[in-house]
């Protein structure tokens, strides 16, 4: 999978729901999205969260991984936001609650624009322009004027 910048990858690519479960009792123990499920896997197992860090330990100490099963796909990032919010709730009302951490209001969960707040975008953002920057798109004017914007919110930061 050939990987663009941060804007396209997050708006188009095809993303999983998946659900992560403990091989000892077939129990689902976590649900997430992800344009990479192999690669998320291997994140979770090298960087555990809160209550998912004692989890992944306990499993580790008994010799065995969770096991990552796809539920679903989702056309593009926002979309599969609110799938991803859905199948907690959902799973939650029925089972009981997950290692996931995002909880709120809407779906009993916060979107990951909540959760990730303002340094998110602000990545986005910056990933955006050194995709037009690359392409040449940006006139030379517009490149002053934008640096200029960006130096006056450092100094005043």
């Amino acid at each position: 999978m050939q990987r663009t910048d941060a804007w396209h990858r997050c708006k188009e690519e095809t993303h999983f729901i998946y659900a992560l479960i403990d091989p000892r009792d077939d129990r689902v123990r976590y649900i997430g999205s992800t344009v990479d499920p192999a690669s998320r896997l291997q994140g979770h197992l090298s960087n555990p969260h809160g209550e998912m860090f004692e989890w992944i330990l306990s499993l580790r100490i008994e010799g065995l991984r969770p096991k990552l099963i796809t539920l679903t796909e989702a056309a593009g990032y926002f979309e599969a936001s609110e799938v991803e919010a859905k199948y907690i709730s959902e799973y939650e009302q029925h089972y009981g609650p997950l290692l996931n951490l995002r909880h709120t209001e809407a779906y009993g969960r916060k979107t990951r624009l909540e959760t990730m707040g303002s340094n998110w975008w602000r990545g986005i953002r910056e990933a955006r322009m050194q995709e037009l920057k690359k392409s040449k798109l940006l006139f030379k004017k517009t490149r002053r004027t934008i640096a200029e914007s960006l130096r006056l919110r450092r100094a005043t930061a």
